[in-house]
């Protein structure tokens, strides 16, 4: 894995008269108070199986389709907008190819993830500040998940975007990921350091110092989750085929494709996602 709006839009995402822009606009119109809480209750049911076979695309595509009408509803939380975020992530990720198709995918993981923290009253009224990345400081550890999110989506978007928005976004999001650092530092299988992994061995005019930084939190990762396959893929598939080492990176890759996916219970499908990944790569990897 790679590795910010008035109530909605108060940091509209508008770079210049050429720059890219996220795909949505952020909605102005209540939610739809005509779906019952019953309704939502039968939504929720049904999607929890759906999003158990999240490793297959119909699955994936049910599931955002159904929670698509959760999160517009009255009934609903800040866990659903970060579902909803982490599904648009996975189709783009994993089951997109067309790079238009990409950048609108990791365009709304991003959206959905601020929406659920747009949930926080505090982070909400700080965006009329000056900086409105002051928000941060007031979030908790109760949002860290939107705002890993939030910052894994638009890091993303931005990359797919160009160099030069992926530059011009790179602080925002560092300073978001340094946040969840703060509030719960091994998320999602020590996920800051996966990022900050692939940040310094990726980012333009990158030098020795970087790649040691990269290997650093690479290191970080394995240690704190070495059963996530992704942090074995990561580590391979971008530190190990930018220092050209063959033996390393097939290493990281055959962990991961040999391994068990449901070693981790409630991430089988993911597992089963980087095991797909980890597979193809050995494919182009040198005996």
């Amino acid at each position: 894995m790679r590795l910010f709006f008035g109530f909605f839009s108060i940091l509209p995402l508008l770079i210049g008269a050429c720059a890219a822009n996220l795909v949505n606009p952020y909605p102005s119109q209540a939610p739809d108070s005509s779906l019952r809480v019953s309704d939502v209750i039968e939504l929720k049911r049904a999607n929890r199986i759906r999003w158990s076979r999240r490793d297959q695309r119909e699955s994936l595509t049910a599931f955002l389709a159904s929670q698509r009408a959760i999160v517009n509803s009255t009934a609903r939380r800040e866990s659903d907008f970060v579902l909803m975020s982490r599904a648009e992530y996975l189709l783009a990720e994993y089951f997109s190819a067309e790079e238009n198709e990409k950048l609108r995918h990791f365009g709304e993981a991003a959206h959905w993830a601020e929406m659920a923290l747009l949930e926080n009253p505090d982070y909400r009224k700080s965006l009329n500040k000056a900086d409105p990345l002051t928000g941060i400081s007031l979030l908790r550890r109760k949002n860290a998940e939107a705002l890993f999110w939030h910052a894994i989506g638009l890091s993303r978007w931005a990359e797919q975007s160009g160099v030069g928005t992926a530059l011009r976004y790179r602080n925002r999001i560092e300073r978001m990921m340094a946040r969840v650092n703060e509030l719960r530092p091994n998320y999602y299988f020590a996920g800051v350091h996966r990022f900050f992994g692939i940040q310094f061995a990726t980012q333009p005019g990158w030098n020795e110092d970087d790649l040691a930084l990269s290997k650093k939190h690479f290191e970080q990762a394995l240690r704190a989750a070495p059963d996530f396959f992704g942090n074995h893929v990561s580590f391979a598939a971008i530190y190990g085929k930018k220092i050209e080492n063959a033996g390393l990176t097939k290493k990281h890759l055959e962990v991961a494709a040999r391994g068990e996916p449901g070693s981790l219970p409630g991430f089988r499908p993911e597992q089963i996602l980087e095991q797909r990944r980890a597979r193809k790569l050995l494919e182009g990897v040198a005996p």
